[in-house]
């Protein structure tokens, strides 16, 4: 027994189909072919999708009925928490965040602008004229050739003499960071507080090694360990925890130990004197 078909016709041009669906089946033939499905589609389309972008008021035919955006640019643009901005060169709109500080749409225009605004100055080494900005010198050679105002000191490990500038003169010992990893003796103020038991007479020993720690200044007899604390170095979250590890393990294995602050060794040197004595007798 044959089975039965079904006639339709093209919803596009019209067409006679033949088919085997029922005319109550989801399944069933609409178009005689694709493209008088796309034909009808483009139509359709462009009666029902025709809106309005809300971001830049465009009229556009969108792939949805509810398509509200023009273009990805205009999608990126809503899902962001953006403001419209005047470009300071070129005057067109844009969009960016409330927090950047852009006031420009592009490099381009900032660059522009930045030509724009760029004045002549005079190098005040060797008097060339030169578009500079809010710049003093004209070149790198003549940025060195300045007149100096600081000292010239003796590097604290290599020897070598370096300049540094007046506001960091009394705090800065070595020519680099190099030369101050490298070196492994006394800081300043562990300096200071061995200069004042050394007139006392008092004997100590400096860098004293324990089971792999060392102590600034040690009196191994008295089980004494007296730690110089820097304000920056012993302030670090790494170096608290460190800090704590070794007291820890000294104390297990009979050590006392005396913390003295930088502030204090530097204001008070003998303040710092008269407490070691205390924990020494």
């Amino acid at each position: 027994m044959a089975a039965k078909r079904f006639e339709y016709h093209c919803k596009n041009c019209g067409a006679l189909m033949v088919s085997r669906r029922q005319p109550d089946s989801s399944k069933r033939p609409i178009y005689c072919s694709p493209s008088c499905y796309r034909a009808d589609k483009t139509v359709n389309s462009i009666q029902r999708r025709t809106s309005i972008c809300k971001i830049c008021g465009k009229q556009f035919v969108g792939s949805r009925p509810d398509s509200r955006f023009c273009s990805a640019q205009c999608l990126g643009i809503s899902r962001r928490q953006t403001e419209p901005r005047e470009c300071q060169h070129c005057h067109k709109p844009f969009y960016q965040k409330p927090t950047a500080p852009d006031l420009f749409c592009s490099r381009k225009c900032y660059d522009a602008w930045r030509q724009e605004k760029a004045h002549v100055a005079i190098c005040e080494i060797c008097g060339k004229e030169f578009s500079g900005g809010n710049d003093k010198f004209c070149s790198r050679k003549c940025y060195e050739n300045r007149p100096k105002t600081g000292e010239h000191k003796v590097c604290g490990y290599c020897g070598n003499e370096f300049y540094v500038c007046a506001a960091h003169a009394a705090l800065t010992r070595f020519c680099s960071m190099e030369c101050r990893l490298a070196y492994a003796g006394p800081t300043s103020i562990e300096q200071i507080l061995m200069d004042a038991l050394d007139a006392r007479g008092i004997e100590y020993h400096s860098q004293y090694p324990i089971d792999r720690l060392r102590i600034d200044i040690a009196f191994p007899n008295a089980r004494l360990a007296v730690e110089a604390d820097g304000e920056y170095w012993h302030t670090l979250p790494e170096n608290i925890d460190r800090d704590r590890r070794k007291d820890e393990h000294l104390a297990i294995i009979g050590w006392r130990i005396l913390h003295l602050p930088e502030y204090l060794i530097r204001s008070d040197v003998k303040h710092c004197l008269d407490l070691i004595l205390e924990h020494l007798f």
